[in-house]
């Protein structure tokens, strides 16, 4: 049996590889690590999948087909896009303006998001280069970014889209700051090793050629069998068989009663089962012990006013959990709150400069500002330190912000005036002055400015 197509949870798999035809569901149970009900509740939905089989179990009966059921459909041919998924079932939303597919695909991305390491979600490998993972980064956005569904109707799906677009972006950042790549390569691979830490195969079984890691669910499932194309039931009835013993039927559990146990036995079945848990420790649940650590930082230096500090701690929080909306939140207050202390900052030097003439240092300090700061007030203060100087382009670009932020704005209509009139515009800047003194036709700053706007006409 192909077990690369198969949409199974981390511990789904884990028990499938404990099933060796030998022990019993007790036995089971004992060494999975998961607790009872859980492992029992996995081993029934293999049993469903028809991938074991348990004597004394009603076989399953397949249930209708039906247009409207969850199926989990093979993206690989897109970068990017989930080979399976852990959603709530799929049903199309009316209304919104997105192929059955494109839903789909949306759909499953987001709700597989917290289950997807980052290299497999930008469709990579550890050792990439940053060029590599800009390209990849390129790649995704031009199917994911929000403002690629411009002008259509997307429902639910708006949040999702911005959900996962924000997930790439900050996953992007991390993996391009080298000190947490290479910590984050690092448990990736611990997390393997502990993986690949399966029982002892014969030698030529390890002679066996294994297939290059990657990062997927598909080679997780192919790591469980020890080598490449090889379930681990396989593996294990390769080795009894030469070794001459009797093979059971591969995929099928004892039911009778277990042989007595001795109290040492079981103490050694306990440790061996804290240890396996301790090793394989799901790497949703490191991804959300590392986003709470950084949660709690964050919050900590929020609250001493370290908001640049702050809003880095809790970045990390979401780029590790992406869908908790507490993080994303107080990320969102940290983030607006350290911008607008830097752009207090930046705007207090560009005066300086201003005040001492330098207007090619005060504009490019007043346009940091106004990028971390948006408002009609940061806008002109840039678009008018930029008239006077040769970026005539930029000043008429910032002033037009200024405008399509407040059409009402007297100052935004001047500065988009002034800004005209610099670039040899008269025509436009007189339309500009003009919608100004519509708004007030006593300004005297607007007067001034349409006489300027006369002679140059």
């Amino acid at each position: 049996m192909d077990f690369t197509g198969l949409a199974l949870s981390p511990e789904e798999g884990f028990v499938l590889s404990r099933v060796d035809g030998h022990s019993t569901i007790e036995e089971i149970c004992m060494v999975s690590g998961l607790g009872e009900g859980q492992t029992l509740d996995s081993l029934a939905k293999l049993h469903d999948a028809k991938l074991i089989a348990i004597p004394g179990a009603p076989a399953r009966r397949d249930p209708p087909a039906s247009t409207g059921a969850a199926e989990v459909q093979d993206h690989d041919a897109e970068d990017g896009a989930p080979t399976e998924s852990m959603a709530p079932p799929f049903s199309v939303e009316e209304g919104v303006q997105l192929s059955e597919e494109k839903q789909r695909e949306i759909h499953l991305l987001y709700f597989g998001l917290e289950a997807m390491e980052f290299y497999e979600l930008l469709d990579l490998h550890p050792g990439c280069t940053n060029k590599e993972i800009q390209r990849a980064y390129r790649r995704i956005s031009m199917r994911y970014h929000p403002d690629r569904f411009y002008g259509k109707t997307l429902g639910s799906f708006t949040t999702k889209l911005e959900a996962i677009f924000r997930h790439i972006t900050n996953v992007v950042e991390y993996l391009s700051d080298d000190g947490e790549r290479a910590a984050y390569e690092a448990t990736l691979a611990e997390s393997n090793a502990a993986l690949d830490a399966d029982e002892p195969v014969s030698e030529e079984l390890e002679a066996i050629p294994r297939r290059p890691r990657h990062l997927t669910k598909k080679d997780r499932l192919r790591r469980l069998g020890g080598v490449m194309g090889m379930s681990t039931k396989e593996v294990q009835a390769a080795a009894r068989k030469r070794k001459g013993t009797p093979q059971p039927k591969p995929g099928t559990l004892r039911t009778d009663k277990a042989p007595e146990v001795s109290p040492e036995r079981k103490e050694r079945l306990k440790k061996r089962r804290r240890q396996k848990t301790q090793q394989i420790m799901s790497p949703i649940v490191q991804r959300r012990a590392k986003a709470k650590r950084h949660y709690e930082e964050g919050i900590k230096l929020l609250l001493s006013g370290n908001f640049a500090a702050a809003a880095s701690n809790l970045k990390l929080a979401t780029t590790f959990d992406p869908k908790n909306e507490e993080y994303a939140e107080k990320e969102q207050i940290a983030t607006a709150r350290a911008r607008e202390l830097s752009a207090s900052a930046y705007g207090k030097r560009a005066a300086f400069e201003e005040s001492v003439g330098r207007w090619d240092e005060a504009a490019r300090l007043y346009c940091m500002a106004a990028e971390r700061s948006p408002s009609v007030e940061t806008y002109c203060l840039a678009a008018d330190a930029l008239s006077k100087g040769d970026d005539l382009k930029r000043a008429v670009e910032y002033a037009t912000r200024a405008k399509d932020l407040e059409p009402n704005s007297i100052q935004a209509r001047m500065s988009l005036g002034t800004a005209y009139l610099a670039a040899g515009m008269p025509k436009n800047a007189r339309r500009e002055v003009e919608y100004a003194l519509n708004l007030d036709s006593d300004n005297p700053l607007a007067k001034n400015l349409m006489k300027e706007v006369k002679k140059a006409d």
